[in-house]
Order: C-alpha cells, then sequence, then structure tokens
C-alpha cells in the first residue's frame, strides 16, 4: 500500500470520484490522519501500525464542494478561464465564489460544526 511508505506528497485527481458515502468517509478520515490537518483528524485509518501521522501534504483536484470544505485549508478555485482565487477555505468556499465558479446559486448551510454547500 502506497502509505506504507509514508509519503510527504499525496497527489489526488478527483479521489472522491465513484465512491459511496461509506468510502467517502473513509477517505476523509485518511486524508485528514494523513496531512494532520483539520483539529478532527484521527489515526483510526493511518498507515499500518497506526504511526502518529506525518503531517503528508496533500495536493487535490476536486469538484467535490463538500470535500474540499472538510479537508482542504488552502483552495485554489477556478472561477472561470480568466479568474482564480487562492487563499483559505473559510475565504474562498463561500456561496457567492462557488455560484459563478458553477454558475448557478449555491446555498451554505452549518451542521453540527461542518460546512456544507448545495445548488439551489
Amino acid at each position: 500500500m502506497l502509505l506504507a511508505q509514508q509519503p510527504r506528497l499525496l497527489l489526488l485527481d478527483e479521489p472522491s470520484n465513484h465512491l459511496d458515502l461509506g468510502f467517502q468517509t473513509q477517505l476523509i478520515t485518511l486524508l485528514l490522519s494523513q496531512a494532520g490537518g483539520k483539529s478532527e483528524a484521527t489515526t483510526e485509518l493511518s498507515a499500518p501500525n497506526h504511526h502518529t501521522p506525518k503531517e503528508a501534504a496533500v495536493i487535490m483536484a476536486t469538484h467535490d464542494i463538500n470535500l474540499a470544505a472538510r479537508v482542504c485549508d488552502n483552495i485554489v478555485l477556478m472561477v472561470s478561464d480568466v479568474e482564480t482565487l487562492v487563499g483559505s477555505a473559510e475565504e474562498i468556499l463561500t456561496e457567492e465564489t462557488l455560484g459563478r465558479a458553477y454558475d448557478c446559486p449555491i446555498a451554505r448551510v452549518e451542521h453540527k460544526g461542518r460546512t456544507l454547500f448545495y445548488p439551489v
């Protein structure tokens, strides 16, 4: 398994594509444990022998806004072919910027300490 090598950098392209909700949850737990990022990180699904996370850097391309909101500290959002926004997840993931990027109204909901986005 790749994570047995405890890499310092993970490059991911649409990691949640085609995963059911259970596997998406496992993916989130794994990413948080490897990156040592947001406060909900656990080592439940970390590298073999459940080593303490090495705080690997994770670079991820995704269209999954809620995955990005949950695991990303910093975001590069391609709003259009001429506009790219860079900043913290809190700065970039707003109803206004996501609405422009996806060309539809976006609503933001806070639920049990988590931020969720959905089209309206």
